[in-house]
């Protein structure tokens, strides 16, 4: 897939790099030296801005990834990838442009709806989630995310009714221990205390992956 793919590239380039350059320890400099040596790649320069990004050095990161989009601009995922870095930086209407086209390249792809209405959500705009949601369940395949994220719109509406229908669309395509404490946590905000212990004992029964994002897909 993308991201292994992408692994692989930037290692070769990385081992070619790290021959050439005695100073590979320090981390700017071989990233500098990555996205100099290799400026034709949009694969070294993706990864040349994440490791800005991990690093701290925003400004750089911002510049490899115009570069890499640049190079393939039509690439889903990158389109993607580089929306919530723009989110991260505060350039919300940079970060849903480039969520929009990603939707018109691959409208039946759930990320970018998801990223979306997540985004959204963490600014508080319910509203905004919830059109963002729904237009991720009407185009894109079943997705787990996209209904838990509509469910989240929906609280945050306090339809708490809508919200646990849309949670069980969600376990309904996967089955998630975080799904269910949602789903317990709904239960509990109607006061249907039995139907909670019910959710948090199906959560209890499953296995709980490592925490990724905000969580609201869960």
């Amino acid at each position: 897939g993308f991201a292994i793919a992408a692994l692989v590239v930037s290692l070769l380039l990385l081992g070619r790099t790290v021959v050439r350059n005695p100073a590979w320890a320090d981390t700017f400099t071989l990233l500098s030296t990555l996205a100099e040596d290799h400026p034709e790649s949009w694969m070294s320069q993706r990864a040349v801005a994440v490791g800005f990004e991990r690093v701290g050095d925003d400004d750089a990161a911002s510049r490899a990834y115009e570069t890499a989009l640049e190079l393939a601009p039509d690439h889903y995922q990158l389109l993607v990838e580089v929306a919530v870095f723009r989110n991260s930086m505060g350039s919300t209407a940079a970060s849903e442009a480039l969520l929009e086209e990603a939707i018109r390249l691959m409208p039946r792809r759930p990320e970018a709806y998801s990223r979306m209405a997540e985004m959204r959500i963490l600014r508080g705009d319910g509203r905004g989630a919830h059109q963002a949601a729904l237009r991720g369940v009407a185009a894109a395949r079943a997705d787990r995310e996209i209904w838990a994220l509509l469910s989240e719109s929906y609280v945050m509406k306090a339809d708490l009714e809508a919200a646990l229908r849309a949670r069980r669309a969600s376990i309904g395509v996967e089955s998630t221990a975080a799904g269910w404490n949602r789903m317990g946590e709904l239960f509990q905000a109607l006061d249907r205390a039995e139907e909670a212990a019910a959710a948090r004992d199906a959560a209890a029964r499953l296995p709980t992956p490592p925490t990724r994002g905000s969580g609201a897909g869960g």
